[in-house]
């Protein structure tokens, strides 16, 4: 039986990865691949690395923190690089520490691997990803013959439960692969010559290459000097993207699914307004930041006027993650700070993403009230969340998560909000069209 190990103190982000791979070696690479790194940064700030072919050989270079700081100095004078792999890391399996940073080489500095997402064997293991890289070594090295290191993976794949977008450098070739549910986003991209992999396309248009097309669900990419080739090994699925891609985690201009994010976040928001009970109100105000997208879409559907309401410190982190709760009280007020003419005696309508604990959105709320509105109606431009997820991002447990414990009317009086109103998962899908997504924690 499959064991999956969840980590229940907190909801963290997916992991960013990002690959290059030129015909010849180049000292910009590893540059480009830095660069990437920072436009994948918001998917990750507790780790970073790199590992690239230089001489024929795999050298890594990891560290804590975000890539500014690992990669601040590194180094002034630069090797010439055939091709690398990059990775900023959220933990969802295994410690926040250096021995959990990707990318990880092998011993003989001939493979490495980085990888966002989480996979599970039948057996208990510390490290989902280090085990992918050591199970790929021992059959290559119990195998009689001489086995291609994607016929390995492919095998390998095929005995876990999860979800990934792995990539694997190796001297002649980097191989990209995405699980066959599609829940884990990965897209290609082409630079003078040179083809890139990442998570998102934003950070291919950050460095200047031309976007592509997505990894497809269950496909695997080959790059080499050969050429590219493009393999189905697994049994075909149906496609299930993690509807927080959408929702939260990738960059507003990054396309997903065919769909630029900015867009998609205005459609859920836009149906919001056509789901909901049409009553007149003063003012549209968006949590920042992935709330405004969806607070634009609510506006311009409804005819009722937008407003920025709020000053954000973008220097404080992420909120939500935090286990301590008085610390993370403390964050609130430091990091968004109410604009009073925007609230003072206005019936506000209230947009953010999505609520997960409530403990950030209950803080705010108190915030507003300072500033004396007339009434907060909150709208949530996703389905309630009820159910941890399974497949890659760690959450709070059931009764940890606000959706889980209480209905919407407890949620309203715990949030002392006016009124609570969460998109449909029926209205969720309509906004996004044909994308399947993953609907497990609604």
């Amino acid at each position: 039986m499959i064991k999956l190990w969840i980590n229940s103190r907190e909801i963290n982000e997916e992991c960013g990865v990002f690959g290059i791979w030129s015909k010849n070696e180049e000292e910009i690479l590893t540059d480009l691949v830095i660069e990437g790194l920072h436009h994948l940064q918001h998917r990750g700030q507790e780790s970073a690395g790199i590992a690239s072919v230089e001489d024929g050989n795999i050298k890594c270079h990891k560290g804590m923190g975000l890539v500014q700081n690992v990669f601040g100095d590194y180094p002034q004078e630069q090797s010439r690089v055939k091709a690398a792999i990059g990775h900023v890391r959220y933990s969802t399996k295994g410690e926040s520490s250096i021995e959990y940073a990707h990318p990880f080489v092998d011993d003989d500095n001939t493979i490495s691997i980085c990888h966002n997402g989480n996979v599970s064997f039948d057996y208990e293991c510390e490290n989902d990803t280090k085990e992918i890289l050591d199970s790929i070594m021992e059959n290559i090295n119990n195998s009689c013959s001489n086995k291609k290191v994607e016929d390995v993976l492919i095998k390998v794949l095929k005995e876990v439960h999860g979800s990934y977008a792995i990539l694997i450098l190796m001297k002649e070739k980097l191989i990209a692969i995405r699980d066959p549910k599609g829940i884990r986003p990965l897209s290609i991209g082409i630079l003078n010559g040179k083809y890139i992999v990442s998570s998102e396309s934003c950070s291919i248009d950050a460095i200047g290459g031309k976007f592509e097309r997505e990894i497809q669900p269950g496909e695997m990419f080959i790059i080499s000097d050969e050429g590219i080739s493009s393999h189905f090994p697994f049994k075909e699925e149906k496609g299930a993207l993690c509807s927080f891609e959408y929702i939260y985690f990738s960059r507003e201009d990054s396309i997903l699914g065919g769909q630029r994010i900015i867009n998609a976040r205005k459609a859920l928001g836009a149906m919001l307004w056509s789901e909901c009970n049409k009553k007149q109100y003063d003012l549209v105000i968006g949590v920042p930041s992935s709330g405004i997208p969806a607070a634009l879409g609510y506006s311009n559907k409804s005819g009722i006027p937008f407003e920025i309401g709020f000053a954000k410190n973008r220097y404080i982190g992420r909120t939500f993650i935090n286990s301590d709760k008085s610390k993370m009280r403390e964050n609130v007020r430091k990091k968004l700070i109410p604009i009073g003419e925007s609230f003072k005696g206005k019936r506000i309508v209230l947009i953010d993403d999505s609520i997960v604990r409530g403990n950030t959105m209950k803080v705010l709320i108190q915030e507003i009230r300072k500033y004396e509105p007339k009434e907060i109606h909150l709208k949530i431009a996703s389905p309630i969340i009820k159910n941890p997820c399974m497949l890659g991002i760690s959450t709070p447990t059931k009764m940890e998560l606000l959706g889980g414990r209480m209905n919407e009317e407890e949620i309203k009086e715990y949030l002392e909000v006016d009124s609570i109103q969460y998109l449909s998962i029926e209205g969720f899908q309509k906004a996004l069209g044909s994308i399947e997504i993953c609907r497990k924690c609604y």
